[in-house]
């Protein structure tokens, strides 16, 4: 594992940097590391200098899940023209049934999109909260 930690430490730092880490507000309370998260490595000052943005401040995404939807969607935001268009991307948008104009039934869309699974188990972690 602590070479798995290193070669993601060597990929970060090969990232063009888009955030300075010393702007970023402390760590709340509530937001402690748990799970896999790499020791020696502040993966949330990586992300937020590799995005420019602090995802962990969404109630419910931790930095595994910043870094899930980093690897799979990318730093670049810009192919997506609006939001609805990266909603679709992940997948997590309803898909309706239309029957005479009207929605007559709604399912969830089938995808192995990890991109999309990241936000909809983290939103299932708040339903518990």
């Amino acid at each position: 594992m602590a070479e798995c930690d290193r070669r993601m430490q060597q990929h970060f730092a090969g990232m063009q940097a888009k955030g300075d880490p010393a702007l970023l507000p402390p760590v709340p309370r509530d937001k402690r590391p748990r799970g896999n998260v790499p020791e020696g490595l502040d993966l949330r000052a990586e992300l937020y200098r590799a995005t420019g943005v602090d995802l962990t401040a969404i109630d419910g995404i931790n930095v595994l899940t910043a870094q899930t939807l980093l690897a799979e969607v990318g730093a670049d935001m810009s192919r997506f023209a609006t939001e609805a268009h990266f909603v679709s991307f992940l997948g997590v948008s309803p898909k309706n049934k239309i029957g005479g104009g009207k929605i007559v039934g709604r399912e969830k869309r089938k995808t192995k999109n990890r991109a999309g699974l990241a936000p909809r188990l983290a939103a299932g972690t708040l339903l518990e909260s």
